[in-house]
């Protein structure tokens, strides 16, 4: 929120987006916020507790993602290798083709959760 002081950095899922923007504050919701909160509510698809453990488990699976490609993967739930291409297509490098499929594999455990 506007005028608030930072107190962490860090990539968040769309399902903390919305918890974040739906805590109590003394300032009214900007238009942006409102945006982002109806955007949130619509596409987070799985709860804070299963998208954590989701992110745990794509970085413990696939060494090479970080943080913020496993957040994506987590809010796009990609079912297809060229969408998770698509994730990477402005970093100098990107998942191999079993690497792609350990992907699409944990997509759909957590997608029928």
């Amino acid at each position: 929120m506007i005028g608030k002081k930072t107190l962490d950095v860090r990539e968040v899922t769309l399902t903390e987006v919305k918890e974040i923007l739906e805590m109590p504050s003394d300032i009214e919701m900007g238009f942006e916020q409102a945006k982002t909160m109806e955007y949130s509510k619509k596409m987070a698809k799985l709860d804070k507790e299963t998208a954590e453990e989701m992110i745990k488990e794509l970085m413990s699976e696939i060494p090479k993602l970080n943080r913020g490609k496993a957040v994506k993967i987590v809010d796009l739930m990609p079912v297809k290798k060229e969408e998770i291409d698509q994730i990477f297509v402005r970093e100098t490098y990107s998942l191999n083709d079993e690497e792609a499929a350990k992907v699409i594999e944990i997509v759909k455990k957590y997608n029928k959760a």
